[in-house]
């Protein structure tokens, strides 16, 4: 239907005449009539006027099917998330939603998905000339979202990507990172915290898992602060045997689920600062244990796990997703070739644990 046929539907669905309308409008009864037999179309002005008076969008009006608009932009989207959901492909990605958004320049959905995807596609070794031009692309679009969108989604998503990068020492923006945060709650308001005072005690539970990712995280990099070291490394060393003894405190039975992935890391820079001071057993020893969680994580690891530990007994590990094409093992060797570890290369210890790897190692589909 063209605009003057929607106009004549909207009003005698609310039982309006023609003359209350023109009345509504300050216009004379004439001009209504004309559009509705679409001998003139209203005055632009005019539309959000009209929307209010229905009770509808400007796009009703002007006939565009917003449930079919909503659902095609879903679809671009989730097409988009899939190629990097199964294979990491932000590239391909991206470039699926900038189609989109020539289709729906003005959706901020598709905004905030590139944003994300080209934030995390520049990670991946690109020159520096390249680097910059995505740094500042993906700026430009958390700015934009931020100037225009009312979607708490699209906003919180933009709000702690350019926090990341406003920290960032060649953007070096830090305040303006830190005005943004301000504005999100606290975590004390958070979506996580109310449902799981809402829904009970497996709620709280589930809280609690997550809390413990980043816990793993925070201690993960609190030893550096914007570059700085904040400790020694004997004192890095005893903060990821906290990393590690706090794991075993939650998972006693030993099944970490997806933070096993810690575990090996923990175990890895354990063996690495134990190279440096010249320490090769414990260097070996801890680099044992490192591959044998890698191996776990890609040979054995089943979202569909339910932990026996005594906290999270009878939960499903849940799925997590990893955010390289490699498998832990095949990271772990790639991690191993640096030259931190030139002290114990050759040693039968530090090979068998390489062969071990190399058996497990590849890339995931």
């Amino acid at each position: 239907m063209n605009i003057g046929e929607i106009i004549k539907k909207l009003r005698r669905e609310r039982d309006m005449t023609q003359e209350q309308l023109a009345e509504y409008l300050n216009l004379t009864t004439q001009a209504v009539s004309k559009w509705e037999t679409g001998a003139s179309l209203p005055d632009i002005t005019l539309l959000p006027i009209l929307a209010n008076l229905f009770g509808v969008s400007s796009d009703v009006l002007l006939g565009i099917d917003v449930t079919a608009k909503d659902k095609r932009i879903q679809e671009i989207y989730d097409a988009a998330y899939e190629l990097y959901l199964h294979g990491f492909h932000n590239a391909e990605a991206a470039e699926v939603l900038r189609a989109g958004l020539r289709e729906f320049p003005n959706s901020h959905k598709l905004m905030s998905g590139l944003m994300t995807r080209l934030w995390m596609e520049r990670e991946n070794d690109k020159p520096e000339p390249i680097r910059n031009e995505m740094t500042q692309e993906v700026m430009r679009l958390g700015e934009k979202i931020l100037a225009e969108s009312a979607d708490d989604e699209c906003r919180q998503n933009a709000i702690q990507i350019l926090c990341f990068l406003y920290c960032e020492p060649e953007i070096g923006q830090r305040e303006k990172a830190v005005a943004l945060a301000e504005k999100m709650p606290s975590m004390w308001l958070s979506r996580d915290v109310l449902l799981a005072q809402i829904n009970g005690f497996d709620a709280r539970l589930d809280l609690l898992k997550s809390y413990i990712g980043q816990t793993l995280l925070m201690l993960n990099i609190s030893y550096v602060n914007y570059g700085a070291p904040r400790y020694t490394d004997d004192e890095v060393v005893a903060v990821k045997q906290k990393m590690l003894a706090l794991l075993d405190i939650y998972y006693e039975d030993g099944d970490y689920g997806m933070y096993r992935e810690n575990a090996a890391y923990a175990h890895f820079d354990l063996s690495r600062f134990a190279v440096a001071r010249g320490d090769y057993a414990t260097a070996s020893a801890e680099l044992k244990l490192a591959a044998e969680h890698a191996i776990k994580l890609d040979e054995e690891y089943d979202p569909e796990t339910v932990h026996t530990s005594l906290l999270f007994r009878g939960k499903k590990y849940d799925g997590v997703i990893f955010n390289s094409t490699e498998n832990h093992s095949l990271d772990m060797l790639h991690d191993m070739e640096k030259p931190a570890f030139d002290s114990i290369r050759g040693s039968a210890e530090f090979r068998e644990i390489a062969d071990e790897l190399q058996k497990h190692a590849r890339l995931r589909q």
